[in-house]
């Protein structure tokens, strides 16, 4: 945690804190005295349009039990395994890059934590079709026009 700027506690006894420093929200639950959190990666590698995306583990450490993860704000044809944190998937387009994406791991205590990641989507190259052929000179009807 670099840097806390707020604080909240819910009906349930779960202390929330807000870490602006990491864009994240921490969450400390009766249950636990381990503190959910996002542990990596530090940021998501650049994808490009129409080509399988490098799959990408968020990792967390601390809270309880097995972990169940979500994300929003990824681009189309991208996904996160609700069970494994795992970012895979072929990226279909890229307006909107660079995407903001939200990613929340959830504790066997229903404890979350969110992390933000910036997540850049390269256009797919241009492909310029190959000409073969042979280049005709043409007469100018001025004959010479260099005048």
């Amino acid at each position: 945690m670099n840097w806390p700027s707020g604080v909240a506690l819910d009906s349930s006894g779960n202390l929330y804190i807000a870490d602006a420093a990491n864009d994240r929200i921490r969450v400390l639950t009766p249950a636990s005295s381990s503190v959910l959190a996002i542990t990596g990666p530090s940021s998501l590698p650049a994808g490009q349009v129409g080509v399988a995306y490098a799959a990408t583990t968020v990792t967390a450490t601390g809270g309880s039990g097995s972990y169940a993860w979500s994300a929003t704000g990824l681009p189309a044809g991208l996904g996160m395994g609700s069970a494994t944190g795992i970012i895979s998937g072929t990226p279909t387009a890229n307006s909107g890059s660079p995407y903001s994406v939200q990613v929340t791991v959830t504790d066997s205590n229903s404890a979350k934590t969110t992390g933000a990641y910036s997540l850049t989507i390269n256009a797919a190259p241009v492909n310029l079709p190959l000409i073969i052929g042979r280049l005709q000179r043409r007469q100018w009807p001025c004959g010479d026009c260099s005048q």
